[in-house]
């Protein structure tokens, strides 16, 4: 079969999967899996490219910061601050950013 085909699975068809921005998790569009290793179910959501508006953001020069729930499960809550805001080099864990930034962000900390 030429490459870039979609081989179909047996059980799950085209096994379509909901690609979502990395970011604020909008609904980007569809992805067609085909058959997996071991004709497994493609999952529900899978990631993909930002979306238009989180790219845009990007694109005027803002990093996104995504909360964590734990080290493998996000939440729904992500910000946006200027890339200048944060330090160009970062030591370990421990990142500098601008007090009016740091504020604005962590206003109940």
């Amino acid at each position: 079969m030429a490459k870039g085909n979609i081989i179909l699975s047996k059980e799950h068809g085209v096994n379509p999967s909901i690609i979502v921005c990395p970011v604020c998790g909008k609904e980007t569009g569809l992805g067609l899996f085909g058959k997996l290793k071991d004709d497994a179910k493609a999952p529900k959501y899978v990631t993909g490219e930002p979306c238009d508006e989180c790219q845009k953001k990007f694109d005027e020069g803002y990093i996104a910061i995504i909360a964590m729930e734990s080290k493998t499960q996000r939440s729904n809550k992500y910000a946006f601050i200027p890339k200048d805001a944060i330090a160009i080099e970062v030591k370990g864990n421990i990142a500098l950013m601008d007090e009016q930034e740091f504020n604005v962000i962590f206003k109940d900390s």
